[in-house]
């Protein structure tokens, strides 16, 4: 049996057109501009990379559009058992021929180091039950980000739903880590006054449209310190976003765009090797 990659990413993965010129396959590092779109699929991810000078701030945005058929899907990389085989993400997403990769929840470094893993779905089956108090002041907090067949996403607190009535409300992945971010358009107001430094960080949300928001942003570097989690809520909303969730950051936080990371990481050893995937695959694989 092949290995798969022990990594928590979203992956956008390239497929053969079949002699289709319809693919849009766009690089500009310069200017801070890439762009994948796939007419025939109805997939389009466009990532603009933004800068606050001011408050020495750098982050890339991504914004995910796709037809009716949600095509988000989630890879655990060992899935006899989770949180054991690791990969760099770069690795991974040249692997799969993805075009898009970012980082999300490291759940598999918490089952690898028996932490408190928080409620975890993965294809409609609960792999983690345990979790910490809703507004608790562990880290992380293990708020989670839940995934619906018709590609909606929601946001709860770390203890507001057992994996077994995310069931049975429909959700076929749930994430943990947090904190949320924004919930039906308002930020957390734990923010205001908990999680203030400034870190790398990874987010997901979702805009009132349906499209997917992913966002990455630098730090622990002289020139981009990084973000409070009020800074990303606030990006969030700015951009849209009705729901949005916190996910692992640090040197976790990478994104890569067709089998390179564009953003810098915020380790001089390079990307943190990680565990289980969130992909988005093309039409037929």
């Amino acid at each position: 049996m092949k290995r798969l990659a022990a990594l928590t990413l979203a992956l956008v993965c390239l497929a053969p057109a079949l002699g289709l010129a319809q693919e849009t396959v766009e690089a500009d590092f310069e200017s801070g501009r890439w762009l994948y779109e796939d007419a025939a699929q109805g997939v389009r991810i466009e990532i603009t990379r933004h800068e606050d000078t001011e408050n020495r701030v750098l982050w890339y945005e991504a914004d995910l559009r796709f037809g009716e058929e949600s095509p988000l899907r989630f890879l655990t990389a060992n899935e006899e058992s989770p949180g054991k085989g690791f990969w760099y993400p770069e690795r991974l997403a040249r692997e799969k021929r993805a075009v898009f990769a970012i980082n999300d929840d490291q759940f598999g470094h918490r089952v690898y180091n028996h932490d408190t893993v928080g409620v975890i779905v993965r294809g409609g089956e609960v792999l983690s039950e345990r979790t910490r108090k809703s507004g608790s002041k562990g880290w992380p907090p293990l708020d989670t980000a839940a995934f619906f067949p018709d590609g909606s996403m929601r946001v709860f607190e770390s203890a507001e739903h057992t994996g077994e009535e995310y069931l049975a409300m429909g959700a076929e992945n749930v994430l943990a880590f947090g904190p949320w971010l924004v919930r039906g358009g308002e930020i957390n107001p734990a923010l205001e006054t908990a999680y203030r430094t400034k870190e790398p960080r990874t987010a997901i949300g979702q805009c009132a449209d349906g499209s997917v928001l992913l966002l990455v942003l630098d730090g622990r570097s002289i020139n981009t310190l990084g973000a409070t989690m009020q800074d990303v809520a606030d990006i969030m909303l700015e951009y849209g976003a009705v729901n949005a969730g916190n996910l692992d950051g640090g040197s976790s936080s990478v994104m890569v765009y067709d089998g390179e990371i564009i953003n810098n990481c915020a380790s001089v050893t390079g990307p943190r090797n990680i565990p289980t995937a969130f992909i988005v695959l093309p039409e037929g694989d």
